[in-house]
């Protein structure tokens, strides 16, 4: 009877243990799946910022696509109108001396 007394007691250790062994391992898993959270919510961000970087991208290049064809604009307009200074310059010199 003695012997079945301390295997009993034994096997009550063993189960408090065991309890303990599992709320730690429960512990363990709630952490993992706080920070599979986190990096899931990270990783959302991260697609965000890139999203927003590449509407800034496309953004930049029309622009850049809009100032090339305002400055080749000005260019022929700022040619015609040295051309015309030019042409009106000679003509009235021409007209002068004549």
């Amino acid at each position: 009877m003695a012997k079945d007394l301390l295997r009993y007691d034994g096997c009550v250790e063993e189960i408090k243990l065991l309890y303990s062994k599992i709320d730690r391992l429960e512990d363990i898993s709630t952490v993992r799946t706080t920070m599979l959270e986190l990096y899931e919510e990270k990783d959302t961000n991260n697609q965000y910022i890139i999203q927003q970087k590449d509407l800034q991208l496309q953004q930049y290049e029309k622009l850049t696509d809009d100032l090339t064809k305002e400055v080749k604009s000005k260019r022929k307009s700022t040619l015609f109108w040295k051309i015309t200074t030019g042409a009106a310059t000679f003509l009235s010199v021409f007209l002068v001396l004549k």
